[in-house]
């Protein structure tokens, strides 16, 4: 049974990676807005991007996310080519993340890729953001679920932080002035490095504010459909000039889709679970209790009074 289950480890890893290598190597395009992906782009019923709501959502209190971006300076690149995306060197990552699904379970993730979208692939309550940093987890392979039944291939397990940026020309993007897309190669090959901290670029998000969790996938082909999404609800502000250096490469791009941006439209929420955590859920909650209690006590009052 050990063995089965270091071999289903090695089995779990070796599939990540290829996928995170499908995703990186950008074997598709937006011109049709990714009508045309095919697969599990086309088929599956639990896909992304979605309007997320809090009329469909649910606030739960149990919920754990506890993100620890990474201190350290690390070189890399900024490549364009359907996303502008960073990967890190061998041994290194952008972030390690543990988390709660939607049944509760804690699992650790790490993260060595994100991507940038503009405009934003998600929408909060009914408004799209101008753009969406989508920091792409992979599930640590100590925590790593197998099917019960032997020789059934794992389960491949994938977490994405989600942080939202509008524009606000009062405030400089911290991220983005760290991050200058300006630098953007096509190739690795002639990409200059650039030298990233994580904790310092998105040091203006503060990591106990809500977010909220859904079932999804992700949002480029293979459009895998086991990710969990954890998408913060502060949006970070970026200046007019900061988004146009994003833009320049898509909407400001005539040859890039027709001039359109790199997100995937929305797709069918299909009654989805949507829950809400921390701070201000818990607020919300004592906000429900108090005006509970006053109204239980005003109408004894008034009921004592007729």
């Amino acid at each position: 049974m050990q063995k089965y289950r270091k071999n289903s480890l090695k089995y779990l890893t070796l599939v990540v990676i290829l996928i995170i290598a499908q995703i990186q190597a950008q074997d598709f395009n937006y011109i049709n807005q990714g009508s045309d992906w095919g697969g599990t782009c086309t088929s599956g019923q639990l896909q992304s991007p979605i309007d997320i709501s809090d009329v469909q959502g649910s606030c739960d209190n149990t919920m754990n996310l506890t993100l620890q971006l990474s201190n350290q300076n690390i070189n890399t690149q900024i490549l364009k080519s359907q996303v502008l995306s960073s990967t890190t060197p061998t041994g290194q990552y952008w972030s390690y993340l543990y988390a709660s699904n939607l049944d509760g379970v804690i699992s650790g993730y790490q993260s060595n890729y994100f991507s940038i979208h503009s405009p934003a692939e998600n929408y909060l309550n009914g408004s799209q953001p101008d753009v969406e940093l989508q920091i792409i987890h992979t599930i640590n392979p100590n925590f790593a679920q197998t099917l019960p039944s032997q020789g059934t291939e794992p389960i491949t397990q994938f977490a994405i932080i989600s942080i939202m940026f509008s524009i606000n020309d009062s405030a400089t993007s911290t991220f983005f002035s760290s991050y200058d897309p300006t630098k953007a190669s096509a190739s690795s090959a002639n990409a200059p490095q650039i030298s990233l901290n994580m904790t310092q670029a998105l040091s203006s998000l503060d990591l106990t504010s809500s977010y909220y969790l859904y079932q999804g996938s992700l949002t480029t082909p293979p459009c895998t459909e086991s990710v969990n999404w954890y998408v913060y609800s502060q949006v970070q502000p970026i200046t007019t000039a900061q988004l146009s250096n994003i833009s320049i490469y898509f909407k400001g791009d005539l040859q890039f889709a027709k001039g359109a941006g790199n997100n995937r439209p929305l797709q069918q929420v299909n009654g989805r679970t949507i829950k809400k955590g921390n701070i201000q859920c818990e607020e919300q909650f004592i906000h429900f209790f108090s005006f509970f209690v006053i109204y239980t006590f005003l109408n004894f009052f008034v009921c004592k009074m007729l």
